[in-house]
């Protein structure tokens, strides 16, 4: 998602339509996905740290800032292509890019409970691997 649509990095999803925006996610702080009172055709995403914003990337529709959020919640910080949410392409690459989140997480917690019979000791292996891919995605 950081580069053009067609790279073949293993977090790169392909999405179909050629419409899409470009966005400069910030490297820190917490992601939250912003409802604009006055406008609601459109969203954006908060960046924070502790209470201070730090930025606030406008969205042209709802379905972009929450991909958006997702992506930067798992890493992906940086210039991001998001599809224009046409023909729910948004809504599809969101669907997907969790499954992948939900897959690789499960394997990861496949692999900890192969190494190690404490369930306690898989959880905390599980999460501080999955923390270090998020930390670090590229």
């Amino acid at each position: 998602m950081s580069s053009a649509p067609d790279a073949d990095t293993p977090h790169e999803l392909e999405f179909t339509s050629q419409a899409y925006d470009t966005f400069d996610l910030p490297a820190q702080g917490a992601v939250k996905v912003h409802h604009d009172l006055f406008n609601h055709q459109s969203g954006g995403v908060r960046f924070t740290r502790g209470r201070k914003q730090i930025a606030l990337v406008s969205t042209h529709q709802p379905e972009q800032a929450a991909l958006t959020a997702l992506v930067a919640a798992h890493g992906v910080r940086g210039l991001v292509w998001i599809p224009l949410a046409v023909d729910e392409e948004c809504a599809r690459l969101h669907h997907r890019y969790q499954a992948f989140l939900d897959d690789r997480a499960q394997h990861i917690r496949q692999l900890a409970e192969e190494r190690t019979g404490d369930a306690e000791l898989q959880e905390r292996i599980a999460q501080s691997v999955l923390e270090r891919i998020e930390a670090n995605p590229r």
